[in-house]
């Protein structure tokens, strides 16, 4: 069986197992390609939890309160509600029902942009501040600096 097995690129336990089920349901079964699908998902989420989840979310909107993925689990979790899905669960089980508002997940990379010029008298700041004089004038003073260290300026957002 072994010099069989060398020959043909297979384990003598994949021999065995395509002849047990050659025996079982014929020789040209045992040929047949496998699904190789397992044949339970202990993880998947049953659609009593489902239910569950989107009636606590119905419920927590109705009182007014935040209905969020974090908010549904915290609210499963204290009314000792089994299984209790985790929040990344429930966040899909919302999106896929189309109950959940589907928001941006990112900025645009423009975003994260820094400012920053290539000599260094071209950056220039400029700060303003309002008083009120005497009498109810309003006054406003103007400060030019030049920034030299270009590192130590905030990013246009955060201005």
């Amino acid at each position: 069986m072994t010099s069989f097995c060398t020959e043909h690129g297979i384990s003598c336990k994949t021999f065995y197992v395509l002849l047990g089920r050659a025996r079982a349901e014929g020789p040209a079964a045992a040929l047949e390609p496998r699904s190789r699908r397992p044949r339970t998902s202990p993880s998947k989420i049953s659609d009593e939890a489902k239910e569950q989840a989107l009636r606590v979310r119905a419920a927590l909107e109705r009182s007014g309160l935040d209905h969020g993925p974090i908010s549904v689990f915290e609210k499963m979790k204290s009314m000792c509600l089994e299984p209790v899905p985790s929040v990344a669960s429930l966040a899909r089980i919302f999106r896929q029902s189309g109950v959940a508002r589907l928001e941006p997940r990112k900025k645009p990379r423009a975003a994260y942009r820094r400012f920053v010029y290539p000599a260094p008298n071209c950056l220039w700041q400029l700060d303003a501040t309002e008083y009120v004089l005497t009498g109810g004038r309003k006054c406003v003073i103007f400060r030019a600096c030049q920034v030299i260290c270009v590192s130590e300026v905030l990013p246009h957002r955060f201005r």
